[in-house]
């Protein structure tokens, strides 16, 4: 099978992998909700669910700062990053000795995309199609008081970082009826 990840990179597989490392909670989540949790070998020290997945796991730093040869040494079939989150140099040290597939999350339909790519990868598209299909659904009948009450959204303290506009945080709060203060 080859599938593309969000920056336009082809990646091939000859069968769904086996061996996962996920470098961001969001996907790790995702990935055990598919029913793919055991194919996990390690994760993030953020990675807190579903805890009875992640508890055992090894942890491999944060989603910032990676310990790129523990990843490989776990010889993974697949490590799973996100552009925003993951620090760009240590990934692309990453991709020159294990397969990495990189999500840009950055809006709701960029986070139906990356269910939708996920589905793919791991063979599951039953699963992705069915979750899109009630995500949308719900979006359709979701119609919030728009309020436009300025909102600051802090994802981070040490330095302080707020969400900005175009963020996956940015899009919620915008559906939601929110103005983000931040651009």
């Amino acid at each position: 099978m080859k599938i593309k990840d969000h920056l336009n990179r082809t990646l091939t597989f000859s069968s769904v992998p086996k061996r996962i490392v996920s470098l961001v909670p969001s996907v790790t989540e995702s990935i055990a909700d598919m029913g793919f949790g055991s194919s996990l070998v390690a994760v993030t020290r953020f990675c807190k669910y579903p805890s009875d997945v992640v508890t055992t796991l090894p942890k491999i730093g944060g989603p910032k700062k990676i310990d790129i040869q523990k990843i490989v040494d776990l010889k993974p079939d697949l490590v799973v990053a996100v552009k925003e989150e993951n620090d760009k140099e240590q990934i692309l040290s990453l991709m020159e000795q294990v397969p990495v597939f990189v999500f840009d999350v950055n809006t709701i339909e960029d986070s139906l995309d990356m269910l939708d790519r996920l589905g793919t990868i791991f063979d599951a598209r039953e699963v992705s199609s069915r979750w899109i299909k009630e995500i949308r659904e719900k979006m359709v009948r979701y119609q919030p008081e728009r309020v436009a009450q300025r909102t600051l959204y802090m994802i981070w303290k040490k330095p302080w970082m707020a969400a900005g506009k175009s963020t996956f945080i940015g899009s919620m709060l915008q559906l939601a009826g929110y103005d983000n203060m931040i651009s």
